[in-house]
């Protein structure tokens, strides 16, 4: 009998060795509560969210920002719009007063006609 356990002395050990083994990893592994579950994903989640509605807010008020900008610049290109508008206007009405001189200008008809438009235009060498 001696001589059997001097053989096969390891046999022993490697079932009490799984066997402590397979306590350790059952009854030593740390099982929490679902509720202390749950109080840890809800706590990781509300981190979450204000991360979020942080990042959120920053988006926000940089988009806030770039709009105001170019409601600025519309602001500022409407009134160069304005006033390029009224110096249209302004060439437009010297356009036609000068259309309606050159139409109401017709060649004289005799040289009295003639003498006294030169005359009129500050011409007095005749």
């Amino acid at each position: 009998m001696i001589d059997l356990i001097k053989r096969y002395w390891y046999i022993p050990v490697v079932i009490a060795s799984a066997l402590f083994l397979w306590i350790g990893f059952t009854a030593g592994t740390y099982r929490p509560q679902s509720s202390q579950v749950t109080q840890l994903v809800d706590k990781l989640l509300e981190q979450e969210k204000a991360k979020l509605a942080k990042d959120i807010e920053t988006e926000r008020n940089k988009y806030k920002d770039i709009v105001n900008q170019k409601d600025y610049l519309i602001g500022e290109l409407q009134k160069k719009i304005g006033a390029s508008q009224a110096n249209y206007q302004a060439a437009k009405k010297e356009i036609e007063r000068l259309r309606k001189e050159i139409a109401a200008n017709v060649p004289p008809v005799t040289v009295d006609e003639a003498r006294k438009r030169l005359t009129e235009a500050g011409y007095n060498s005749f």
